[in-house]
């Protein structure tokens, strides 16, 4: 089970990189999480969705943490902000088939399609 104890080793073991300079692109990676909820909260709060920079931001995790971006992803991007990750992890095709969907995010639908 993933949690705050092991995330980090678990973030660590999935990373795909084979760079020698892995610890700053790792740093730097991680930091991705924080500027996802940064740009959900802007989105939550001010209707402002910056759809492109979500998609770029996810895509570059799924190539340096492979399907396990997925398990990350659920486990770091804050809760209230669910409905429109999990959108966006249905766009990009990332989710399991078992998986238990929570309610999507009819906006950020209407956006994507657009793309």
């Amino acid at each position: 089970m993933l949690d705050s104890d092991n995330f980090l080793r678990y973030a660590r073991n999935s990373y795909l990189s084979s760079n020698p300079l892995q610890d700053k692109e790792f740093d730097s990676d991680m930091m991705r999480f924080e500027y996802l909820n940064k740009l959900f909260k802007r989105y939550c709060e001010m209707g402002d969705l910056n759809e492109r920079l979500i998609l770029n931001h996810i895509i570059i995790l799924y190539n340096m943490f492979g399907n396990r971006a997925t398990r990350l992803l659920l486990f770091k991007i804050k809760e209230e902000y669910g409905d429109a990750l999990l959108t966006f992890l249905i766009y990009l095709n990332r989710l399991p088939e078992q998986s238990d969907l929570g309610p999507l995010d009819q906006y950020v639908i209407d956006t994507l399609r657009k793309i």
